[in-house]
């Protein structure tokens, strides 16, 4: 049953965090500085979320590295055919790996023990507010 919970978070993050964010806001923002920006401020969130479902996200970050490549090229292709005008592709890599590296880093800090009165609590369990 793990497996496949692991297999299910996956697929899941791996939908949500790398196809649905980097595809629609490189859709979205024609400015590379924006959209590096914004893929920048929106892997906090993802990591966090990555944390709250304890999802050790070293296979799917993975994939996703390797996806990106074939993305960029294949996206690269299409747009030179189609208008005639240079697709950036060092603006793309330079932010789509980036928040493919941050993710991956966040995800891990947030998932870091500390100490608080004498027990071990996920960093992310601080962030909240206390009930």
């Amino acid at each position: 049953m793990e497996i496949i919970s692991f297999v299910g978070l996956s697929l899941l993050f791996f939908l949500v965090s790398y196809l649905a964010v980097v595809n629609v806001l490189e859709d979205l923002f024609n400015n590379p500085f924006l959209r590096i920006s914004i893929m920048t401020m929106l892997s906090v969130p993802m990591g966090f979320l990555m944390a709250i479902f304890s999802y050790q996200p070293i296979f799917m970050i993975a994939i996703a590295f390797v996806a990106n490549y074939y993305r960029i090229i294949q996206k690269s292709n299409t747009k030179k055919n189609q208008d005639n005008i240079e697709y950036s592709t060092a603006y793309s890599f330079v932010g789509s790996y980036l928040y493919l590296f941050l993710l991956c880093i966040l995800g891990y800090h947030f998932q870091q023990p500390i100490e608080i009165d004498g027990s071990s609590v996920p960093y992310w369990k601080t962030l909240l507010p206390a009930e």
